[in-house]
């Protein structure tokens, strides 16, 4: 897609945005994201760092591994990434007024018990779209299995009572690659652990996501820990959040226009049953 057909994309999917969802007024006027650095507070999840203004970008070590979005304004209001050059392999978020949700991944991994889910009920897997450095949020979902090829739920539920975000960090860090040095939102999701033994919640999985939204690249990196007790997890300094030691670490630094136009295949868009 040219920059120009690009640019005129954004515009149009801001103004659709900002009508429908009314967003926070300093930062509804457009897509693009404000170039100031507003440390310790996002206005805007959405706006400032959830859209990807640029190129698609791809993982450097698998350039079939992409992140391109996709926004569907009001009266649909979804915003999708497109995570591989197979289009059916995408993430789709809802958007209201004050939050955006996880409502469907195609792209669960090897190993997982399918190959994609639903977060149940839609809005359940929420993020705030404004709120500070240090607040966490609570979520309480169940993921529902499918298999896209037949778009049929497999019968197996895995409830996530007791869910965590937590937003640890925002400002400038030097991504590296395309990106160089911008601004990014930093936010950690895991099960609520608790301290005492004779309760069901001490036995909570101790994994967490880590999940890096640049301003105005949209998602750009992933990480998985294995053990949120451990290790430089709780750190928040940008040395240590560069290399955490996650067990896990995905990438999408590096600028890749010849993915511009992927749209996500919509498998299963009559439903699931």
């Amino acid at each position: 897609m040219k920059a120009s057909f690009k640019h005129m994309a954004a515009t149009v999917a801001a103004a659709m945005l900002g009508t429908a969802l009314n967003p926070v007024a300093a930062h509804a006027g457009t897509r693009f994201a404000p170039t100031t650095t507003d440390t310790g507070q996002v206005y805007d999840l959405v706006i400032e760092y959830m859209f990807n203004n640029g190129d698609a970008l791809h993982f450097g070590s698998d350039p079939n591994q992409i992140q391109q979005d996709f926004f569907e304004g009001a009266p649909i209001n979804k915003l999708y990434y497109v995570k591989q050059t197979n289009t059916t392999f995408w993430e789709r978020f809802g958007i209201t007024d004050s939050a955006i949700a996880l409502e469907r991944d195609t792209t669960a991994p090897p190993g997982s018990p399918n190959n994609s889910y639903d977060a149940a009920p839609h809005g359940s897997m929420w993020l705030p779209r404004v709120w500070t450095v240090g607040q966490e949020t609570s979520f309480s979902t169940t993921i529902k299995w499918f298999d896209k090829t037949t778009c049929r739920y497999t019968g197996r539920q895995d409830p996530w009572a007791h869910g965590r975000h937590f937003l640890r960090y925002q400002g400038p860090i030097s991504m590296g690659g395309s990106l160089g040095t911008v601004d990014v939102v930093i936010i950690d999701r895991y099960h609520w652990i608790s301290d005492n033994p004779g309760t069901a919640e001490y036995y909570n999985s101790p994994e967490a996501e880590r999940f890096w939204f640049a301003r105005g690249r949209g998602w750009v990196r992933w990480d998985l820990f294995s053990n949120r007790t451990t290790g430089k997890w709780n750190y928040s300094d940008p040395t240590s959040l560069l290399s955490p030691g996650a067990t896990q670490t995905v990438l999408f630094t590096t600028n890749s226009p010849n993915n511009n136009s992927k749209t996500p295949n919509k498998l299963c868009n009559g439903g699931v049953f």
